[in-house]
């Protein structure tokens, strides 16, 4: 699962591209902040939304850039939708994403793209729960609501409590894409924000 910042304009990108493969992505998210207060763009604020799984990431990287430049920068969450819509409109100055910009996103703004880090998404059960490992499979049929059980799967007389990510969340998207498939999550799954 890829983490991102999309940028809707960026002045002096040779220099970036040029300079991404020598430094780290700390020096280059500060190299995007830089991007946006370039001569011919006098701002005095810089405005992310998105990613409440990259807003960590960029809470910081506005403090440490703040304490350098007299530049004010809003820092909001949303999600990688929200975040990627709104570069695109142009209402805020960098999107965060955490997955993969869709194809359609890509035609519908002009968009550039850097990838800053790549997470993982892990399934959790509560530490009691005996249950060590599960299919692909089964996490489907568990997320569809087809598995209620965890006696099912093997384990103890309990029903499974489903918890997943908000619809909007790119969290949610990936797993929706890489674990469920063509199948829609139980509605009984209980959505919670990060």
């Amino acid at each position: 699962m890829y983490q991102v910042l999309c940028f809707h304009k960026i002045y002096n990108t040779s220099v970036l591209i040029d300079l991404m493969k020598k430094i780290s992505a700390v020096v280059i998210i500060f190299m995007f902040f830089l991007c946006c207060i370039s001569e011919g763009n006098k701002a005095k604020t810089i405005s992310i939304a998105g990613s409440t799984t990259v807003q960590p990431i960029s809470d910081r990287m506005a403090e440490a850039f703040m304490k350098k430049y007299d530049i004010n920068v809003t820092v909001q969450g949303g999600g990688s939708g929200t975040g990627i819509k709104m570069v695109g409109e142009g209402t805020v100055d960098i999107g965060a994403s955490s997955r993969e910009i869709k194809e359609e996103e890509k035609e519908k703004y002009d968009l550039n793209i850097y990838p800053i880090a790549i997470d993982g998404l892990a399934i959790i059960v509560h530490p009691s729960n005996k249950i060590e490992n599960l299919t692909l499979k089964q996490l489907r049929d568990i997320f569809s609501g087809k598995i209620r059980n965890w006696k099912e799967l093997g384990g103890e007389d309990r029903e499974i409590v489903l918890v997943i990510r908000a619809e909007g969340s790119g969290t949610r998207a990936f797993f929706e894409e890489r674990v469920m498939g063509n199948v829609s999550v139980s509605r009984r799954a209980l959505q919670k924000p990060s």
